[in-house]
This record gives C-alpha cells, structure tokens and sequence, in this order.
C-alpha cells in the first residue's frame, strides 16, 4: 500500500518522539550504586546503602595526579584442600597494600581467583575486584587493606568503613575485625574484613 507524504511525515513524527522518550528514561537510570560517575561533580561522590543511610565514598586521588592512576591485578590458583592467599601492593596514585586469605575447604573447587585494584576508578574511589564472578565461600574469606594519602577531610568523627554491594545491587557495610584510621597521615587499615561472596568493595563515611 503506498503511503501519502502527509502519512509518511506523520509516522516519522511518531518515531522521533518515541525514540526521544526511550533514550530519556534510559538516560534518567544512571544512579544506580554502581554508576557513581554521574556524581563526579559533588566533593564526594554517595551511594545509598540497605537502610537508607547515605555513605560519602573516600577519594583516593587528586585530579592533578592523573597520570600515575594504574590498575594492578594479580590471580593465583586456589585449592580447596590448601586454601591460599593473593596479595596486591600498588604503588601509582595512591599506596595500598591488599590481602586476600581464602581458608582450607571454604571453596566448592579448585579455581584460579584474580583480584584488581583500580585507583581511578569512580573518579578516586578506592576499589578493588574480585573474579570469577559469583564465587561463594561455605567459611569466610577474609580481606586485609591498609591504604595511605587518602583524603579524609572533614570525616572526623564519622563512620569510616568497608562496603560491598549486595544481592539487591546496593551498598552494604561489611563485618570486619578492626578498622584504624589515623587523619593525620591519610591512612585507613581494614583488618579481615569477612568476604561470604565476591562483589565490588569500597571505603566510606556515613
């Protein structure tokens, strides 16, 4: 059936505006937890945690120390029987030394577990990563971080913890066995942090 120009300028009309309202409800989604990059603007870039808390991420970095930004990434192949540990020490924009200790017989099978750290990653939020996804643990892993030159102006007196992003995809403040800050020197130390699964991780105030 041929088609008037009136009739084809109409259905182009409709076209536009529907592909105009898919692209504008696409572009509203973009604060969900893991997507903090739309946030870059504000001193520090916030998430939402389980019970409505809002937690401010801790930047690791200032914009004029860009170019020693740098992901490092180890892996190393775990038993069940023997359990194991992988250990990161970056040196670029910010030092951290990070541990990871898997206990005998907390993995289903042996594997080779990676584990990247990323300190540009969000715009300074201190982040590291764990594969393969969806790896679970029956006994805790358990996750060592001691990171220096950080920014923790103006956090005095807060909530200085580690969070990962849970089941529902939000931020979830983790069981650890000590947390030391000291503001002075810019330093946090997470001691054994429990890791039931793997997820993303980052420092935060609330």
């Amino acid at each position: 059936m041929k088609m008037s120009n009136g009739t084809i300028r109409k259905l182009a009309a409709i076209l536009t505006l529907t592909f105009a309202l898919l692209f504008s409800s696409c572009q509203e989604d973009t604060h969900s937890p893991l997507d903090v990059s739309s946030l870059i603007e504000t001193n520090r870039p916030v998430g939402e945690t389980i019970d409505g808390r809002t937690i401010q991420f801790i930047p690791i970095a200032q914009k004029d120390s860009a170019s020693l930004h740098k992901l490092t990434t180890v892996s190393k192949y775990i038993t069940r029987k023997d359990g194991g540990d992988l250990q990161i020490d970056a040196n670029g924009a910010v030092k951290a030394d990070i541990k990871l200790e898997v206990e005998k017989h907390s993995i289903d099978f042996d594997k080779t577990i990676s584990m990247s750290f990323d300190d540009a990653q969000y715009q300074g939020i201190s982040d590291v990563v764990f594969g393969p996804h969806g790896t679970q643990f029956s006994s805790p892993a358990f996750l060592t971080i001691k990171v220096k030159d950080l920014d923790l102006s103006g956090l005095e007196g807060q909530n200085i913890g580690l969070y990962y992003v849970n089941d529902n995809g939000t931020w979830e403040e983790m069981v650890c066995e000590e947390i030391k800050v000291t503001f002075e020197n810019g330093e946090i130390e997470v001691i054994r942090a429990e890791l039931h699964h793997f997820s993303r991780y980052a420092l935060a105030a609330d």
